[in-house]
């Protein structure tokens, strides 16, 4: 009459990487930031605080000082000092006007994060037919519940368009009939 607990792998192959690890894991994802080519800040989610609130300022000026440096042909990744003494990786990627960046620790999958960028880019574009920098900023509740469906605590758990989408337009018929 004893039953056997079942493992996240009998349960539901998505959440294999995702949610059965999430309280034994370190955030892989420090920071979230998005900011014009004007290095006008439009987005900044913070998972693990490793720099004080004075220091998201000086933050803030080095990402954009690191995105602007980099040449077109350069590499998306920067593994740099950034405000504090510790190493982290600084990747990301640049659509028209906007700078997306994830600051990750050292060790981390630039490539997968790369990616992630993209996927966000992605769900954006849908959710928003052609996402533009004004979209960002007068939307930003919606803007952080996209992110919160694909980042939770610092860990990517969605890296599916397609089942972020169909949950996001789910979600929005719901909130359109009440």
């Amino acid at each position: 009459f004893f039953f056997k607990q079942k493992t996240a792998y009998e349960i539901a192959q998505r959440l294999v990487g995702s949610e059965m690890c999430i309280r034994d894991r370190y955030k892989m994802i420090k920071a979230v930031v998005v900011m014009n080519s004007s290095g006008k800040l439009r987005l900044l989610r913070i998972y693990e605080e490793f720099i004080t609130q004075g220091e998201e300022e000086i933050l803030i000026k080095e990402l954009f000082s690191k995105a602007i440096e980099r040449k077109t042909n350069s590499s998306n990744f920067v593994i740099e000092k950034v405000v504090i003494k510790d190493k982290y990786t600084i990747v990301c990627r640049q659509y028209a006007t906007l700078i997306f960046m994830l600051v990750c620790d050292e060790n981390e999958n630039e490539l997968a994060l790369l990616d992630f960028i993209h996927i966000f880019v992605e769900v954006l574009d849908k959710l928003f037919a052609d996402v533009c920098e004004l979209d960002i900023l007068y939307n930003p509740e919606k803007i952080n519940y996209i992110l919160d469906e694909l980042i939770i605590d610092g860990i990517v758990i969605q890296t599916s368009l397609k089942e972020a989408v169909e949950h996001l337009n789910a979600q929005a018929k719901l909130e359109a009939a009440s």
